[in-house]
């Protein structure tokens, strides 16, 4: 608990202080990201363990590994060294198809959990980034976003679903067009939690697992 002055201290220091990657004093920016992305994941639910059988864990169940386009709006705002981002972003795992845990000599124990041919989310986060010193034509920034997701589907836990939420960790490669415009690309990993009701299972939750790359242009206003 004692570190987190410090922790806040440290991140203050780095938002406020006028130093820039270039080594010049640029006053802070606003600008919008829009862009989209493909990857591949899968979904897994961990069934948890049994009231009776403390010990004796239920298997996971979990959809084909699928690929997973999606698209992304962001507002941004760009302080020296530091910034940050209100999102939405729209993706689609293109599976339907549930593998059960007991379905491992292809019994044929799977069930429907989308009502199309993909499973639809719209995830709302906030992005912090860091530019580490590079060239006048590109930025290295490590980029990590957290926030939460709705997903559209008819899964047989859906009333066991409790809260969502979601991190991504990536590193975005910029390249300068020009002074207002810039082009993004940004190798990612997703990882998207729902979490279940004390009448579920104990233990049980639901992972969605991607990794892939996004590309987005961005455009500064003064």
């Amino acid at each position: 608990m004692a570190s987190h002055p410090v922790f806040f201290s440290l991140l203050l220091l780095i938002f406020f202080c006028p130093f820039d990657v270039y080594g010049q004093n640029n006053a802070p920016r606003w600008g919008i990201s829009a862009g989209g992305g493909f990857g591949a994941g899968w979904w897994i639910f961990d069934k948890g363990y049994a009231d009776s059988l403390p010990d004796w864990h239920l298997g996971y169940d979990r959809t084909h590994l699928s690929l997973m386009p999606e698209t992304n709006l962001q507002i941004l705002y760009r302080n020296q060294k530091v910034s940050i981002a209100l999102g939405a972003g729209f993706s689609s795992l293109l599976d339907r198809i549930m593998i059960s845990s007991a379905d491992r000599r292809r019994t044929g124990t799977r069930y429907v959990i989308a009502s199309g041919n993909s499973i639809p989310f719209l995830r709302l986060f906030l992005s912090g980034s860091y530019y580490l010193p590079a060239t006048p034509r590109l930025d290295l920034v490590p980029t990590i976003s957290a926030g939460s997701f709705f997903v559209k589907t008819i899964h047989p836990q859906k009333p066991f679903f409790r809260y969502r939420f979601y991190y991504e960790p990536g590193i975005s490669y910029i390249f300068h067009l020009s002074d207002d415009w810039e082009f993004a690309a940004t190798p990612r990993y997703s990882h998207m939690i729902i979490t279940t009701r004390p009448e579920a299972n104990r233990g049980a939750r639901h992972h969605i697992h991607t990794m892939g790359i996004n590309i987005a242009f961005r455009i500064w206003i003064r």
